[in-house]
């Protein structure tokens, strides 16, 4: 008798806080960013991270002086990572959804050039096709974009392991997410790609050993309304961003019409 009285008050509790949990209002997504440069600059630049990532790993453009001259810049922790929501977001759509919002809210007027690398250059393509008007010009940086190759790696499955769980970062796991999520969703924008009319300079490391140079070439091929510029340096990795950020930065300027 016991037991069953037990059992009656575990159910109903757990019932209760299911319905809870269904019935209370979810709080807004919002994005956390950060802005450089003067409002009133002829160019407006949005930089979109990879996964993982945050704002401040474009830190090094955003505060150099050619940059700060010559543009705007918005720079965004992506859903998920940074300061934004902690709980993971591996819909392309919500991310893109998330980035419009800012931007059509804070900045109504703005036309921006979209700077993406890694995982943000499906990001960008995405903002190219549900606002084109809102975008002039994309440069895309060692972007993952082929859903027809292999894309997860050892480390994506050794990180679902529960012993390996344990010690990531929330910022690794929902990167792991995102990843496992990706390729129906680059299949879907495969389809779309040839409905971008795009100025695009695309930057990928012929030594990239996370995202091979092949999707770039994939991009090049697909971009067939767009107006595309590609460089593969023979000796540079997936992170040349960084490495090479006075390679990238002369690329940029050039490319925006900005030197």
């Amino acid at each position: 008798m016991y037991f069953l009285k037990f059992k009656f008050l575990a159910v109903f509790y757990i019932s209760v806080l299911i319905l809870f949990l269904v019935l209370t209002p979810k709080k807004a997504m919002a994005l956390n960013f950060v802005t450089k440069g003067e409002l009133s600059s002829t160019q407006s630049v949005l930089f979109i991270h990879g996964t993982p990532g945050n704002a401040k790993v474009y830190k090094k453009y955003y505060e150099d002086k050619d940059f700060l001259k010559r543009f705007f810049m918005v720079s965004v922790d992506r859903l998920g990572f940074g300061k934004s929501s902690k709980q993971a977001e591996v819909s392309l759509d919500v991310q893109v959804d998330s980035i419009l919002k800012l931007l059509r809210g804070t900045w109504p007027s703005k036309k921006f050039s979209c700077i993406g690398h890694s995982y943000g250059v499906p990001i960008c393509l995405m903002l190219f096709l549900k606002d084109p008007n809102r975008f002039t010009k994309g440069v895309l940086l060692a972007g993952v974009s082929n859903p027809n190759r292999k894309l997860l790696r050892w480390y994506n499955f050794m990180a679902d392991r529960f012993l390996v769980k344990i010690f990531l970062s929330k910022g690794f796991k929902n990167s792991n997410k995102e990843m496992k999520s990706l390729r129906p969703q680059l299949k879907n924008l495969e389809s779309h790609l040839r409905e971008i009319d795009k100025e695009i300079l695309i930057l990928h490391g012929k030594k990239d050993g996370i995202v091979p140079f092949t999707d770039s070439e994939f991009l090049v091929k697909n971009l067939i309304q767009s107006k595309v510029k590609v460089f593969l340096p023979e000796k540079m990795g997936h992170l040349f961003i960084w490495k090479k950020s006075d390679f990238v930065k002369t690329k940029v300027l050039e490319f925006l019409n900005a030197l």
